[in-house]
C-alpha cells in the first residue's frame, strides 16, 4: 500500500476567505480563528471548528467551504495520526520478525559467521524499518525483500544443514501478517466524515467540491464528487 501524497494548498489560493458557521457558536469560533494569525499551532477557536466538522455539524456548502478553509489544518492533523499509525504498526512489523530469526538461530547448528551474518542482515532490515515511516509500504518490502535475498545468499554457500528455506519461508508468512496489520491501519485513519449531500443550492455545491477536490489532489473529470476527507 501506498500512502498518498499531500496536495498542498489552501482556501485562499481560490480567493475565498474563512467562512463562518451559522450558529453563534460555530460563528463566533470561526472568527477567532481567523483573527487570531497564529501559524504554528492550531488556536482553540481552530480546534473547535475542526471539531464540530468532525461531528457532521455542518451540511451541504457549508460543510465542503469549511473544509476548504481549514485545509492546511485538516490535512495536519490527519498526516499526525497517520505518521503515529505507522510508527506503532512499523514497529509492530519488525518484531514479528525477530521470533523466526532468533528461533533458527537457537533451534539449528550454525557457525559463529553465520549467526553473525543472519543478525547483520536482521539488523539492516530493523534500521531500513525505522526509516520507512514516510511511505511504510514501499520502503519496508525493499528492506524485506534485501533481507530476503542476503539469506538466500548466505545459505547458497551454506551447504547441507539447516533449512535455509523454511526458515525464509517462515519469515516471509510473519513479515507479510505484519504488513496487513499496518494496510489495515492506514486505512482506518480517518478524521472527517464523508461530505454531506447538498442541502438546496446543488450548483454552489459542485463547485466548491471541485475546488475541493482539487487541493486534494482527485480527479473527478466526468464521474460524481468523490466524498472523502482530505488526503495524505
Amino acid at each position: 500500500m501506498q500512502i498518498d501524497g499531500v496536495n498542498p494548498g489552501n482556501g485562499h489560493a481560490y480567493g475565498l476567505q474563512k467562512v463562518h458557521p451559522p450558529d453563534q457558536q460555530a460563528e463566533e469560533a470561526g472568527e477567532q480563528a481567523e483573527a487570531s494569525g497564529a501559524e504554528s499551532s492550531q488556536t482553540e477557536a481552530e480546534k473547535g471548528v475542526i471539531r464540530l466538522l468532525q461531528e457532521e455539524h455542518f451540511k451541504g456548502v457549508s460543510d465542503v467551504r469549511l473544509r476548504i478553509n481549514f485545509f492546511d489544518e485538516l490535512t495536519a492533523l490527519k498526516t499526525a495520526q497517520v505518521e503515529a499509525v505507522a510508527e506503532e504498526k512499523v514497529d509492530g512489523v519488525v518484531e514479528s520478525v525477530g521470533p523466526v530469526v532468533e528461533s533458527f538461530v537457537a533451534d539449528n547448528v550454525l557457525t559463529q559467521e553465520q549467526i553473525s551474518s543472519v543478525q547483520a542482515l536482521q539488523e539492516q532490515f530493523v534500521q531500513a524499518a525505522k526509516q520507512s515511516q514516510d511511505d511504510p509500504a514501499t520502503k519496508l518490502s525493499s528492506a524485506f525483500e534485501a533481507f530476503v535475498e542476503g539469506l538466500r545468499n548466505l545459505s547458497s554457500s551454506a551447504g547441507d544443514g539447516p533449512d535455509w528455506q523454511g526458515f525464509i519461508a517462515d519469515l516471509q508468512s510473519a513479515f507479510w501478517a505484519g504488513m496487513e496489520e499496518l494496510t489495515n491501519g492506514l486505512s482506518e485513519v480517518k478524521i472527517l466524515p464523508e461530505l454531506s449531500e447538498p442541502t438546496g443550492n446543488g450548483a454552489a455545491y459542485e463547485k466548491f467540491v471541485a475546488i475541493y477536490n482539487e487541493m486534494r489532489g482527485v480527479s473527478t473529470a466526468g464521474d460524481e464528487p468523490e466524498p472523502t476527507e482530505p488526503a495524505e
